[in-house]
């Protein structure tokens, strides 16, 4: 990829967790929750955390849990609510 790259100008885009991949990568961008958190070159001498970028435990909470909400109030999840009480005929 990276010949092609060089000789025909095409970019490539890859989406990997692998460390071998991303240190072969000429730009490196992290993403969280679908956005941009970092964007840089891969440093060789350093080894790739995929989770460096944005660790847990240095968001806020409402940020730790939003996923976690946001799962829980999805409609394919919700149960039907019924009213306590008598039913009505």
């Amino acid at each position: 990829m990276q010949g092609l790259n060089q000789k025909l100008g095409t970019t490539f885009l890859i989406s990997s967790h692998d460390p071998d991949v991303i240190q072969a990568a000429g730009r490196l961008i992290k993403l969280a929750d679908g956005r941009v958190v970092n964007a840089d070159q891969p440093q060789s001498s350093q080894p790739v955390s995929i989770t460096s970028a944005c660790p847990m435990q240095n968001l806020p909470l409402r940020e730790r849990l939003r996923g976690f909400f946001r799962k829980k109030n999805n409609r394919a999840t919700k149960k039907r609510q019924r009213p306590i009480g008598r039913r009505r005929s």
